[in-house]
């Protein structure tokens, strides 16, 4: 078993989600409940492959309600933060297949939160922890000396720093030890709240809570497959569509995908096919617009548009696939945006 993985802490959890998997990747493997049994699990498992962790969890606050779902912008464990890059590009794809979902920091526990101890877990790393922030970037992310990387880092510095201060929004007691043995992999947690403040467990309304918790998860598979397809290592060329760009059209790189960042690009499409562009063209107004089912098999991207914020954040999200090795392109004189008959 080389390629990602996908794990869960229960029995219950692993045959939810393998109904929801195609065809060939029915393989879902169980850590164990709690802290000390998925540290164990995890440094058993094949080193140096994507790792996805779903299953349910507890909401910290009502914001959350039974059956929805959460997909970690970071997991906090033990005074540590291991962020979660491609929660945006995940979350876009669950909210376009129909689920309730949100993003927002995971917090893992030693036992069951309830009462009081969730409002405590909800407050576990902040802000101390966030100050010590596990850089949990991916392995080898590198820019090329063409890369115009100032021009981004205060749009990357708000992307990646966005969950400083923010309550922990629900409790596992798995993602922690796992993010702490994956450290620098392409790593998710997306988790299925079962009951909240004014919803606990023990209720009479628990049973069915938990039952659509388990519908969700079984619809959480084909997402969670599209993901695993979809990391890897990439290249990236930032800057103008094929068409702008300086030198022979016979050197240039040919790009998988085409991605033109725009604020007023909602919802995702292509633009029209009279736009050439190798390998395709789609407009993405937010990380999130980007779909994981372009990803797989895209190694090389070209990135145009702006502001310089959101190609960074976008950026970020890609990142949180695989390594990224960036390449600024240079445009000739007369390139601008993409003209408006483009779009449909």
């Amino acid at each position: 078993m080389t390629g990602p993985l996908i794990c869960v802490a229960l029995g219950i959890e692993a045959r939810a989600v393998r109904r929801g998997l195609p065809p060939g990747h029915d393989e879902v493997i169980r850590l164990g409940m709690g802290p000390r049994r998925a540290a164990r699990a995890a440094a058993g498992l094949p080193p140096g492959v994507p790792l996805a962790l779903t299953g349910f969890a507890g909401a910290l606050d009502d914001g959350l309600s039974p059956g929805e779902v959460l997909v970690a912008s970071e997991v906090r464990y033990d005074g540590q933060v291991w962020p979660c890059p491609s929660a945006p590009l995940i979350a876009g794809d669950l909210a376009r297949a129909g689920l309730a979902v949100q993003t927002g920091p995971v917090v893992t526990t030693r036992r069951v939160v309830t009462g009081g101890a969730r409002r405590r877990a909800a407050r576990e790393g902040m802000p101390a922890a966030a100050a010590e922030r596990t850089q949990g970037r991916p392995a080898g992310t590198q820019e090329t000396e063409h890369a115009d990387h100032a021009n981004h880092a205060e749009g990357e510095r708000a992307h990646t720093n966005h969950a400083e201060g923010e309550p922990a929004r629900a409790a596992d007691m798995e993602s922690g030890p796992v993010a702490a043995a994956r450290a620098g992999l392409p790593f998710a947690v997306v988790r299925v709240v079962v009951d909240t403040p004014s919803r606990p467990l023990l209720r009479p309304a628990t049973i069915a809570h938990g039952l659509a918790a388990r519908r969700v998860l079984t619809r959480l598979g084909p997402v969670l497959a599209r993901w695993a397809a979809a990391t890897g290592t990439r290249r990236v060329l930032l800057g103008a569509p094929t068409g702008d760009m300086e030198g022979d059209p016979g050197t240039r790189p040919t790009p998988d995908l085409t991605l033109l960042v725009r604020p007023d690009a909602r919802p995702p499409h292509p633009l029209r096919s009279d736009a050439h562009e190798p390998g395709g063209l789609h407009a993405v107004g937010a990380p999130g617009d980007v779909a994981l089912g372009w990803l797989a098999g895209a190694r090389t991207i070209r990135l145009a548009g702006g502001p310089p914020a959101l190609v960074s954040a976008v950026l970020t999200a890609l990142e949180g696939l695989g390594p990224l090795v960036v390449e600024k392109q240079r445009a000739t004189a007369e390139a601008t945006a993409l003209p408006k008959e483009a779009w449909p």
